[in-house]
């Protein structure tokens, strides 16, 4: 058997073993934020991300009053419809992804016979005709609105799953009314229930309440965004449209152009950003740890040639010197891990509102990391292992 040494624990020991538990962490809270990553990208949005444009506007540059401005978006959403391989086109105030919609609180609808709710955020988007459709949302139950939802008509409005749920469980909600904040009387009637799509933000899902424009445009002097649903390529018809809005309004500043893809990667900025840099953590406490641990057991094998030579030539197998060292690099590794699987769950579990689709305990991370770290520790200990097993027992005996 290798001998132990003077002490198990000593210094040279006991960093390899701060570095494996402090790569573990590393590695495990890297993981957990790549694949938050991958599940923010990957997720379902609510809308067909194919040939979908975004275009972002800021319509209250233009110096209109709110009549002004809704008279401005229907002229708008006509010129976009008769460019050539425009498929569908529609004008909301903000949303998609960009985390300008209007928002507030569950507490501030009233419906008869219920008393204010708490604990739902909501979001409120003003949209036109067509809406649904353009962006690929599913309408699920009733309609969508249509051209006769005018100022003059009764005031309807489309919600999306998660608030159909929060306020009427199963029931369907279609034909029921509500209210917002102070108004009297419930004047708003729900017309259609439409799938979840992520509006303001890709992490949460909040309850989203859909009304006609036309019925009150106060919300269009927020930034628009105009959707133009396309026959081929997105990016065949930016100048196009870019040209359209020009013709109808010179003066109308257009912010940005954008795909859904091309959003969702801007507005994922940060996430990937943390994602690189926690990744690059990682890799390098990984490559310290492996050369740390190289290092230690290269210095313990030459400091124990003549001794390894001498069971050698007593009749121990090369196999088992072999074996021997490498069981000393993995118990160092083994160490290092049970202090630092702890320590990365107490981690992980500090940051897990950074999380999405992956919880701080997940067991397929937790399982990959140690095993990870395990096969790095047997590939920095397999040369110095290798050379133990090589040593020619009569040359360390000579040099004893």
């Amino acid at each position: 058997m290798v001998a132990r040494g003077r002490q198990w624990f000593g210094w040279g020991r006991a960093l390899v073993v701060t570095q494996v538990a402090i790569s573990l962490v590393l590695v495990i809270g890297s993981s957990l934020l790549v694949r938050t990553l991958r599940n923010l990208q990957l997720q379902d949005v609510g809308f067909d991300r194919q040939n979908l444009l975004l275009v972002w506007a800021a319509p209250v540059r233009t110096g209109r009053t709110v009549a002004g401005l809704a008279e401005l978006a229907e002229r708008v959403q006509r010129r976009l419809l008769t460019l050539p391989g425009v498929k569908g086109a529609s004008v909301s105030s903000g949303g998609l992804l960009d985390g300008s919609v209007n928002g507030g609180q569950s507490e501030a609808l009233h419906f008869p016979g219920q008393p204010p709710k708490p604990g739902l955020a909501t979001q409120t988007l003003a949209i036109s005709s067509g809406f649904f459709s353009t962006v690929g949302t599913p309408l699920l139950q009733g309609r969508e609105f249509v051209e006769r939802d005018t100022a003059t008509s009764p005031q309807v409005a489309v919600v999306n799953e998660t608030m159909a749920r929060f306020f009427f469980g199963v029931e369907n909600p279609v034909g029921k009314r509500f209210r917002s904040g102070g108004e009297e009387g419930f004047p708003i009637e729900i017309v259609g229930v439409v799938k979840d799509a992520k509006l303001g933000t890709v992490r949460d899902q909040r309850g989203a309440w859909y009304f006609p424009y036309r019925q009150n445009a106060r919300l269009l002097r927020l930034n628009w965004c105009i959707a133009v649903r396309t026959s081929g390529p997105p990016a065949m018809a930016v100048a196009a449209v870019q040209r359209a809005l020009r013709e109808v309004e010179p003066n109308l500043p257009i912010l940005r152009v954008n795909t859904v893809e091309g959003q969702l990667e801007h507005t994922l900025t940060q996430e990937r950003l943390i994602a690189v840099l926690s990744g690059l953590f990682g890799v390098l406490a990984l490559l310290l740890s492996c050369l740390g641990l190289y290092g230690l057991i290269s210095y313990r094998v030459a400091r124990r040639t003549s001794e390894i030579g001498i069971r050698l030539a007593l009749g121990a197998s090369p196999a088992g010197v072999l074996r021997l060292v490498l069981q000393e690099s993995l118990l160092l590794v083994l160490a290092g891990i049970a202090v630092g699987l702890p320590a990365a769950v107490a981690v992980t579990r500090a940051f897990s509102s950074r999380l999405f689709g992956v919880g701080p305990t997940d067991p397929l991370t937790l399982a990959a990391g140690p095993c990870l770290m395990l096969a790095v520790a047997a590939l920095a200990a397999f040369c110095p292992a290798r050379r133990a097993r090589s040593v020619d027992p009569m040359a360390a005996l000579r040099c004893e």
